[in-house]
């Protein structure tokens, strides 16, 4: 029986062992598929058998027995003396109750939730964690695990929160975390992770929070993460990402937080961006994008942060209609705006950082600049200003 190289999933099953009623099974390969345990019967009644290099493990017989090889692959054990309750032997065997072991939560005997951040974790997260079919809550953050997500982590359809982030994992997101539909969080942020962002994020409709910032990501931002509705932050920062910020996010009405600096993005800013209705913090330094702001984005209502140093945005520095009442930072330094500096701002009273250095800008420094008490950071230098410095200026 060969079965090697497909997208199988789940365990093989001990009825492999009485095929016609016997052990008639000689040859047995079934390597790289998502499987991710064997019966243990299977290695006695085969003369070949091949996990071809899938490093599998026989599957446990129960709850208590996976628990252990999941925690000691992830090195749990040397990790704090704080864990010294959980004792399972060396064949992977308890007598105590997992349920009843710190930071592991059990609903009707069934663990459901793993909180393990920041505790020195070493080692790897092991095929068997897809047996954990009741998991809902998995935060690992802020460890030193390593090597790439196992394809198993797709078994998990009961999951909600999954924090991986500040840990040292490699590779590309797995395909069958496709399942995953009922997430409401993923952290995957400060690996190593490569490839594409998956398009197949944009199915997870219940997201609302998604870091995904400090990775080595590369290629567009997919379209489909403009159908998360309920998204209210999305943290694609510092990675390798190109191409233009697709016009669908401006679907991403719940959106608090929109971060997408330090990438190569390029082409201009969509108007649709308007759409963000919610958005407090939008954050695109360090790109390459050209053209004009559009106003849609300087007259979002809520927002608190607007940056967009660092990039080659051109016309007349960005104007704003006075409704943003609530801006505290504005950092457009770095570009290649001309005109004046907005009078606009006169209004904002709760402004506390504004830098536009480093422009084409004309024209007299402002003297209303003077009037906005709450102003820490001016920074208007090399530009084209004229005249003298205002004397309101020693208001602040």
């Amino acid at each position: 029986l060969r079965l090697s190289t497909n997208s199988l999933e789940g365990t093989l099953p001990s009825s492999l062992c009485e095929v016609n009623g016997g052990p008639s099974i000689t040859t047995l390969t079934f390597g790289s598929n998502a499987v991710y345990c064997y019966p243990s019967c299977v290695s006695s009644v085969t003369t070949t058998f091949s996990p071809s290099g899938s490093q599998l493990d026989a599957c446990p017989e129960d709850q208590d027995t996976a628990v252990c090889g999941i925690l000691a692959a992830m090195d749990v054990f040397a990790a704090d003396s704080d864990y010294s309750q959980w004792v399972c032997d060396s064949d992977g065997f308890t007598d105590s109750n997992p349920c009843a072991w710190k930071d592991l939560s059990c609903s009707s005997g069934a663990l459901t939730e793993i909180t393990l951040d920041d505790v020195g974790l070493t080692g790897t997260i092991p095929r068997q964690i897809g047996s954990l079919s009741s998991l809902t809550f998995l935060d690992i953050n802020n460890n030193c695990l390593s090597g790439t997500l196992p394809l198993t982590l797709g078994s998990l359809t009961a999951m909600s929160t999954m924090k991986l982030g500040e840990n040292c994992f490699s590779g590309s997101i797995p395909s069958a975390m496709e399942a995953l539909t009922g997430l409401k969080v993923l952290n995957l942020k400060d690996n190593s992770f490569t490839g594409t962002v998956p398009s197949f994020v944009g199915l997870f409709t219940k997201l609302q929070f998604l870091g995904l910032q400090s990775n080595l990501f590369r290629g567009p931002m997919p379209a489909s993460l403009g159908s998360l509705a309920l998204l209210t932050r999305l943290n694609l920062t510092d990675n390798n990402l190109n191409g233009t910020i697709p016009s669908e996010f401006g679907s991403l009405s719940s959106i608090n937080s929109f971060k997408l600096e330090y990438n190569s993005l390029s082409g201009s800013l969509p108007s649709a961006l308007g759409g963000m209705t919610a958005a407090t913090v939008v954050a695109l330094t360090n790109n390459s994008l050209t053209g004009f702001v559009p106003s849609t984005l300087t007259d979002l209502v809520s927002l608190v942060e607007l940056e967009l140093a660092f990039n080659k945005l051109t016309g007349e520095a960005p104007v704003f209609t006075g409704h943003a009442s609530t801006l505290q930072r504005l950092d457009i330094r770095h570009n290649t705006f001309t005109g004046s500096i907005p009078t606009a701002l006169a209004s904002f009273t709760k402004l506390s950082y504004f830098t536009a250095a480093d422009n084409f800008l004309t024209g007299s420094f402002p003297t209303y600049l003077g009037s906005l008490l709450a102003l820490e950071v001016v920074d208007v230098g090399t530009n084209g200003l004229v005249g003298t410095v205002p004397a309101a200026i020693g208001s602040l």
